[in-house]
C-alpha cells in the first residue's frame, strides 16, 4: 500500500526523479520519461531550464513519471547527436529499454540535419520510443505515412533555416570588414568598451571607445617592452615594474604581455577576410640574416584599418613592438621551386657514386660534388627530350612502365573493394545488433570503430583511383602528342607549363644517369651524355 501511494506521490510531481531502486520495479517503461533539453542560443525563453519546466508540463499531462533529465550545450548544426555527451547518455538508456517516451521542446532540439533526425526517429522506433513535444505549436507525428511525411518537411525546413541563418551572418560578418568594422569574437579587448550607435532600421555600428585607465596600462606595455634589451632592462624587469592600477585583475606573464603585444586591434588594425593570422608569415630576414624585417607588401594583403575603433598606439609603435617580438624567429627557406626533372637526375662521372644533380641558378644543372660538372639546363632538357621522343616513339617502354603500373594500381582497387565491402557488412551487422540489444552498452563504440574504418577504406579507394586517373590522363596525353613528337615539339612543351610536365615526367621516370664531356676540345663548352638507358621504373 505504501508503494502504491508513493508512486502515485511520484507521479503527481514530474520534477522528481524516483531514486529508490525497489520503487522502479513496479514502474513499466511505458510509464517513463526522458526530456531532453539543448540550448542554442541565449534567449531566456528558449533556455535549458524553460525547456525542463515546459516538459514538466507535458509530463504531468500525460501523467508520465520523469526518469532522468538530459541536456547538452552543443549546436546540432557543428555537433551531431552521437557525438553530444548527453544525447548519448540519452540513447544508452534508451537503448537498455529504461523508459519509453522521450520529452522534447521542439524537433531541432533533437537535430538540425534532416538525416540525423531520420536517424534517431529509426533508433527510437526500434526501440518502441515516442517523441512528445513540450512545444504547443510543433507539429505532433501521429506515426502513419502522411504524419511521416509532414515531419520530414518540418526537419528539412529546420534544416534549411539554419544553414540560412548562417549564412546570412557570415555574410554580415564580411560585409562588416569590408566596410572596416572591426568585430569582437569573445570578449571586448582589454582597454576599451563598446557603444552601439543606431544608423538605420537594420543597422547598428558598434564603436570601440578606450577606457582611459586601461589604455594608459596598454601604452605603458608597449613603451616597455621596447626598451627590452637596453641598459638590462628585460621582460622580468617589465613585469616587476608593471604599474598595479590600470592593468587587468591578474597575474602579470610574459605570455600576457605578447599576447597584449600581437593585438593589432590596439594600432586600430584588422585582419581582413579570408587572409592568415599567423603574424610570424609577416617577416622575413635580410641578406646576411641579421635583421628582421617586416614585409609591409604581405602586411597591407593581410591588414585592414578599423573605422570604428579609437587607435591607441600609433602603427609604426606596433610594428617595432612585433619586430622586437619575433626578433628570434627564423623563417623558413622558401622551398625550391619545381624545374624539369627535379629528383630524377644523377652524376655517372667517377668518384661521384650517383650523387643528385640539380637546377642552380635557374640555369645550370649542377652536381651536387663541388668539383664535378655543371652543364647548361638548355643541353640537358634537349638530350633527354631527344632520348624520350626515341623511346615512347620506338620503343613505347615509358607507355608499357605506365600500363604495368595502372594494371597494379586497378588489382589494388579491386582488392580495396572487396574489404570495404566486408567492412560494410560487418557495420550493418553491428547496427542491427544495437537496434535489436537493449542491454549491450559496448555498441556505441564497436559501431564508431567500424565507421571509422569504413571510411579510412573508401579514402585509400580514393587515392587510388586519382592516381590511376592520372596515370589514364598522362598515357592519353602521350597518345595524343606521339604524331607530333619531335625534340622541338617536345622541348616546347615542356616549358609550357612546368609543373603540368614535371608530374607527367614523374609518373614515368624513376632515374637518369648523366656524365659530360668536353666539346670540341673546348672544356667551357660542355655536353650531356645519358650514361645508361633512362629508368622507366623504380628506382
Amino acid at each position: 500500500m505504501e508503494t502504491t501511494q508513493s508512486l502515485q506521490k511520484a507521479s503527481t510531481i514530474p520534477d522528481q526523479i524516483i531514486t529508490e531502486p525497489d520503487l522502479w520495479s513496479y514502474v513499466s517503461p511505458y510509464d517513463k520519461a526522458a526530456t531532453y533539453a539543448r540550448i542554442s542560443g541565449e534567449k531566456n525563453s528558449n533556455s535549458i531550464l524553460a525547456q525542463i519546466e515546459l516538459a514538466k508540463d507535458t509530463l504531468s499531462k500525460e501523467k508520465l513519471i520523469l526518469f532522468d533529465i538530459y541536456t547538452d550545450e552543443e549546436s546540432a548544426t557543428k555537433l551531431p547527436y552521437r557525438d553530444r555527451p548527453g544525447f548519448k547518455r540519452l540513447l544508452t538508456d534508451a537503448c537498455k529499454g529504461e523508459f519509453k517516451t522521450v520529452i522534447v521542446f521542439r524537433r531541432d532540439r533533437l537535430a538540425r540535419s534532416f538525416e540525423d533526425f531520420k536517424e534517431i526517429k529509426t533508433i527510437f522506433k526500434n526501440h518502441d520510443i515516442r517523441i512528445l513535444f513540450s512545444n504547443k505549436g510543433e507539429y505532433q507525428s501521429t506515426g502513419d505515412v502522411m504524419s511521416d511525411f509532414i515531419e520530414n518537411i518540418i526537419i528539412s525546413m529546420d534544416e534549411f533555416e539554419a544553414a540560412l541563418i548562417n549564412e546570412r551572418t557570415e555574410a554580415g560578418r564580411i560585409e562588416k570588414k569590408d566596410r572596416g568594422e572591426y568585430q569582437h569574437g569573445g570578449s571586448i579587448p582589454y582597454g576599451y568598451k563598446i557603444e552601439t550607435k543606431k544608423i538605420s532600421e537594420r543597422r547598428k555600428l558598434i564603436n570601440y571607445i578606450q577606457i582611459k585607465v586601461q589604455t594608459d596600462f596598454i601604452k605603458w606595455v608597449f613603451e616597455s617592452y621596447l626598451k627590452i634589451g637596453e641598459n638590462n632592462y628585460s621582460m622580468d624587469t617589465l613585469l616587476s615594474e608593471a604599474p598595479t592600477k590600470g592593468g587587468p585583475k591578474k597575474k602579470y606573464t610574459s605570455a600576457m604581455i605578447n599576447r597584449i603585444i600581437e593585438r593589432s586591434v590596439y594600432a586600430g588594425h584588422m585582419f581582413k577576410h579570408g587572409t592568415s593570422k599567423k603574424i610570424k608569415t609577416l617577416f622575413y630576414r635580410d641578406s646576411d640574416a641579421a635583421c628582421l624585417q617586416l614585409d609591409m607588401e604581405m602586411f597591407n594583403k593581410m591588414f585592414a584599418e578599423c573605422s570604428n575603433v579609437d587607435t591607441i598606439i600609433p602603427l609604426e609603435t606596433w610594428h617595432k613592438a612585433l619586430i622586437k617580438r619575433f626578433e628570434n624567429y627564423r623563417p623558413q627557406k622558401e622551398k625550391t621551386k619545381n624545374y624539369l626533372f627535379k629528383d630524377m637526375l644523377f652524376c655517372g662521372n667517377k668518384d661521384c657514386k650517383e650523387n643528385k644533380i640539380r637546377l642552380v641558378s635557374k640555369k645550370y644543372y649542377k652536381c651536387s660534388t663541388k668539383s664535378c660538372f655543371s652543364i647548361h639546363k638548355d643541353a640537358v632538357i634537349e638530350t633527354l627530350s631527344k632520348q624520350i621522343v626515341n623511346d615512347i616513339v620506338n620503343s613505347e617502354k615509358a607507355k608499357n612502365h605506365l600500363k604495368n603500373k595502372i594494371n597494379n594500381i586497378e588489382s589494388t582497387i579491386q582488392k580495396l573493394d572487396l574489404e570495404y565491402k566486408a567492412c560494410k557488412t560487418k557495420t550493418s551487422k553491428i547496427i542491427m545488433k544495437h537496434l535489436d540489444s537493449i542491454n549491450s552498452s559496448s555498441i556505441p563504440e564497436e559501431l564508431e570503430y567500424a565507421t571509422k574504418e569504413e571510411k579510412e577504406y573508401q579514402s585509400k579507394i580514393l587515392e587510388q583511383q586519382s592516381t590511376l586517373n592520372k596515370l589514364n590522363e598522362t598515357i592519353y596525353m602521350i597518345d595524343s602528342f606521339k604524331p607530333n613528337f619531335s625534340t622541338t615539339n617536345i622541348v616546347s612543351y615542356l616549358q609550357t607549363d612546368i609543373d603540368l610536365a614535371q608530374n607527367m615526367l614523374k609518373e614515368i621516370i624513376s632515374k637518369v644517369v648523366l656524365t659530360s664531356s668536353d666539346q670540341e676540345g673546348n672544356r667551357k663548352q660542355k655536353k650531356c651524355e645519358i650514361k645508361d638507358d633512362i629508368v622507366y621504373g623504380e628506382i
